[in-house]
């Protein structure tokens, strides 16, 4: 027996003092023994060991935007133990996200329910830089990338029209008007419908009482990740293990509950997918849903002979990416009819243009809106491996595990990429475009005038459904100019969530007001 404790006892030194020499005294050095390079300047007087967790957790991206005002577009900071690194302009993220993308487009887990809903980061969200998310990549691609955006054009028409027609329906006799929950709630299941298109198919007919709990299941894991001690847990390791094993002791399978209950809805959408796949890899013809994409990877040039993904592979995608594209529809397309409803004189214009074939004020429009309400302010990347990084010819430290953050509530308010960059104005994207300029190659081409924005991300993870998004979201635009006259509208209070599908990073909603839909 005696022998049996030592052994423990060696073994846990051993691991200790493991711990120990990596987090303090290798920490700071590189593989020969030299010393790193020092982080990016970071904000003073922060309190030891908690760091900027208060101030983070409290004012979420507006704290990071802060902080970027007083000591720089380029900062570091822990948050608690976690450190990352922010980048606030583009010409840095155009560094690290195009240059250097290969080094930089990895993913970290946020916490154990992350791990948990996503089978241990096997979804194409959370997936490290790999083999096995590259054909992830792919498959989605070919299904909702730009050059198949066409196939989804009668989707975005009749989800539209679902839209205004629900709008008709829903609306009070008397007054004309919906409330913001009741139009949320609208929106939300307009959202979760399109999403579910996309994702799984329209073979098998999908009740609102299934989509409605779909959401309610979401929410349900979103409260518990944004819960005080799991938030704790996402900036501080230690706090996270203990959790852990605090739930295995009280036997706590709430997660699982709730993710086996999100399964079992997307199980007969997914079933019918599943008995098809021979057919699938055979065919020759469009695929028409990311489910079906997904049953049948196809070989790449650097991936001659690809595994194919096993059945629970493609479920828990199926389902993160239907929450993920929900949660961003719907946050989108509520931030754009509230919008809409304030700004009477684009209402006509939109008509008019609606008339024409041209959509450009609409496209405008729509960007203008993802700019000033971005449903995702933050995000996140993860280094691959330890190196430098090279700003103003200094040269800067940047970690395998850090993450560096993508500021885009900053670079959106900046005015030096969109000249009074508080005013909503979609025509500064109808400027002669021998004057414009992507926003990521800003200062490279002497051109001045920016005609896009981060909204979507950028580099080796910006969102794949960029382009099917911003053409759901402009023919809805056009339906409702068409039917409606909106009044109202209230885009200026903001509900900010911690935590985003199932990122850290978190994510803002607009509180919204009562509108007015006077039929024409």
């Amino acid at each position: 027996m005696g022998t049996v404790v030592s052994y423990i006892v060696t073994i846990a030194l051993t691991y200790i003092l493991t711990q120990f020499g990596t987090s303090f005294i290798w920490t700071n050095k590189k593989t020969d023994g030299t010393p790193k390079s020092p982080w990016a300047p970071s904000p003073p007087n922060l309190p030891w060991f908690l760091n900027g967790y208060t101030q983070f957790n409290q004012d979420t991206y507006h704290t990071l935007t802060r902080w970027s005002k007083e000591i720089g577009e380029f900062f570091s900071v822990k948050i608690g133990q976690k450190q990352i690194t922010v980048l606030n302009n583009v010409k840095l993220v155009h560094e690290c996200l195009i240059l250097k993308d290969q080094l930089n487009s990895s993913k970290a887990p946020s916490d154990t329910l992350e791990k948990f809903v996503t089978d241990h980061s096997k979804t194409v969200f959370t997936s490290v830089f790999s083999t096995y998310w590259a054909r992830l990549r792919r498959a989605i691609y070919i299904v909702i990338g730009p050059a198949y955006l066409d196939q989804f054009n009668p989707l975005s028409q009749a989800q539209s029209e679902k839209l205004a027609f629900g709008i008709e329906t829903a609306l009070k006799q008397e007054e004309n008007a919906l409330n913001a929950k009741e139009l949320r709630q609208l929106v939300e299941l307009i959202a979760m419908d399109t999403a579910l298109t996309i994702v799984v198919g329209d073979n098998v007919p999908r009740d609102p009482e299934s989509m409605l709990l779909i959401i309610q299941k979401c929410r349900e894991l979103e409260a518990k990740q944004t819960n005080h001690y799991n938030r704790l847990g996402q900036f501080f390791p230690s706090f996270n293990s203990f959790l852990d094993v605090a739930n295995l002791f009280k036997l706590d399978n709430s997660m699982m509950n709730t993710r086996n209950a999100l399964l079992e809805i997307f199980l007969p959408w997914f079933e019918p997918n599943l008995e098809n796949r021979d057919h699938f890899k055979r065919s020759k013809e469009k695929l028409k849903s990311i489910a079906t994409s997904l049953l049948s990877i196809e070989p790449s040039k650097n991936d001659p002979e690809p595994v194919q993904l096993v059945k629970e592979e493609v479920l828990v995608n199926l389902v993160h990416i239907t929450l993920h594209a929900y949660t961003y529809l719907s946050s989108a397309l509520f931030t754009l009819i509230q919008r809409l409803a304030t700004e009477p004189e684009l209402q006509s214009e939109l008509f008019q243009e609606s008339m024409q074939e041209s959509a450009s004020l609409a496209e405008a429009f729509v960007r203008e809106s993802l700019r000033l309400d971005t449903p995702h302010p933050l995000l996140a990347y993860t280094p691959r491996a330890d190196y430098e990084l090279m700003v103003e010819d200094k040269p800067y430290r940047i970690d395998e595990t850090s993450e560096i953050v993508v500021n885009i509530n900053a670079i959106h308010q900046n005015p030096e990429y969109y000249p009074d960059p508080t005013k909503f104005d979609p025509k500064r994207y109808l400027k002669s475009e021998k004057k414009m300029t992507p926003l990521l190659e800003f200062g490279q081409t002497g051109r001045k005038v920016v005609k896009d924005t981060l909204a979507f991300g950028a580099g080796r993870r910006a969102c794949l459904g960029s382009k099917v998004s911003e053409r759901f979201l402009i023919t809805a635009l056009y339906q409702l100019v068409k039917t409606y006259e909106l009044r109202g509208g209230n885009v200026k209070d903001k509900i900010d969530i911690n935590t985003n599908i199932w990122s850290w990073t978190g994510r803002t909603e607009t509180k919204g007001t009562t509108i007015k839909f006077i039929k024409k």
